[in-house]
Formats: structure tokens, sequence, C-alpha cells
């Protein structure tokens, strides 16, 4: 009988230690390393987000765009004297012609800063943006296509 008292109260230990909240060695690995992927994985994802040269390159590529349609292109069509919505409607379908990456550096503000950065990777003669105005014809109304020729 006291066999039998002596393996009940070993069931009722190891229920007692598999419901405490003391945690075994193999449970905390395992939970160490479960952080450990979610980190990496975190770190890994933000380095690429941030040393993205592609997106990068794009991005700039883009306010040197917006930076020459609104303060350059639409400023000068609107300085011109005539009426804005019946120039850029003639526009509207077939674009203005279509800008080089160099014309775009040589207009920026910007445009010693960014030019090594971008020249590193895309040909300032072959890489080119395309605007488009749209209606009501506003300083940023327009859509832009961009024809890269780049090397990421």
């Amino acid at each position: 009988m006291a066999n039998a008292k002596n393996k009940h109260s070993s069931k009722i230990h190891s229920r007692a230690r598999f419901t405490s909240s003391h945690e075994t060695p193999a449970r905390k690995l395992v939970l160490i390393v479960i952080i450990l992927a979610i980190f990496t994985v975190s770190i890994s994802i933000a380095c690429s987000i941030i040393f993205d040269t592609e997106h990068t390159v794009k991005s700039t590529i883009s306010n040197l765009a917006t930076e020459y349609y609104e303060d350059y292109l639409y400023q000068s069509i609107s300085s011109s004297g005539e009426d804005i919505d019946k120039v850029m409607q003639k526009y509207v379908d077939t674009g203005f012609s279509a800008i080089p990456l160099r014309q775009l550096i040589f207009r920026s503000s910007q445009g010693a800063a960014v030019k090594d950065t971008i020249l590193k990777y895309c040909d300032e003669d072959v890489t080119h943006i395309q605007f488009f105005p749209t209606a009501p014809f506003g300083k940023a109304d327009y859509k832009v296509e961009y024809t890269y020729s780049c090397s990421f």
C-alpha cells in the first residue's frame, strides 16, 4: 500500500512540476530561440529597407521629378501668359517630351548632392521621365512615367 501511495504522490508532483511557474531548461531554450529568431528577422527586414539601393535611387529620382515639374515646368507654363488649361490639355494624352535624368539633376537644387549617388547606378542620358498633366491642371495634378536604365 505504501508503494501505491508513493506512485500516486509522484504523479501529483509531476503534474505540479508541469503547471508550476518554474520553467524547465528546455522551455527556456525554446523561448530564447524563438526570441532570437524574431529579433533576427526584424533586423534583416530593417536592414533590407534601409540599405535597399534600388528603392533609394528611385525615391531620389522621384523627388527630382517632383521638383522639376512643380518648380520649373509648371512655373514656366503658368508664367507664360497663356491659358494654362489650354496648354496642358494638349499634353494630357501624349505627355510632355521625355526628359533625361541629366536635365532633372541639372535643374535641381540638390543636383550636386544626389548626382554622384544616382550616377553610380543609372545612365543619365538613357534614364528619362515623362510627365502627363491631369485635370484640373494644378501644380500637383500630373502623372509621371519613369524609364530606368539602371543597374541595381
